[in-house]
């Protein structure tokens, strides 16, 4: 099962987004991401929207057990949370329905 973050800059000067929300996997694989820039504008991520892209990124995703968007950098969510204060950032949980709000914002077509 999934877990939900949202990550905010801790100084507003420091990063070219506002917010970003993150879902994670039982080993650390980040499955989406939606980056909210300054605007309120969404960008959103996926594995399949990956694919999509990269015939590369689409064969290293088919042959991972648990395939990630930043290649499995991080093992679980603790060291996510480590990762993301030594970028200046504060995470804290967020919830499905508030991630996939955000993640349609961004791509109303699926």
């Amino acid at each position: 099962m999934a877990e939900y973050f949202r990550a905010t800059p801790i100084s507003k000067n420091t990063h070219d987004f506002a917010e970003k929300f993150f879902e994670i996997g039982r080993n650390g694989n980040v499955t989406r991401t939606v980056k909210i820039d300054g605007r309120g504008r969404a960008l959103a991520n996926s594995i399949l929207i990956m694919s999509h892209r990269s015939s590369a990124f689409a064969d290293f995703a088919s042959g991972s057990t648990y395939p990630c968007l930043f290649a499995n950098r991080c093992a679980s969510v603790a060291e996510w949370k480590v990762e993301w204060a030594n970028e200046g950032l504060a995470a804290q949980p967020s919830t499905k329905g508030v991630f996939e709000k955000r993640f349609m914002t961004a791509n109303p077509d699926l």
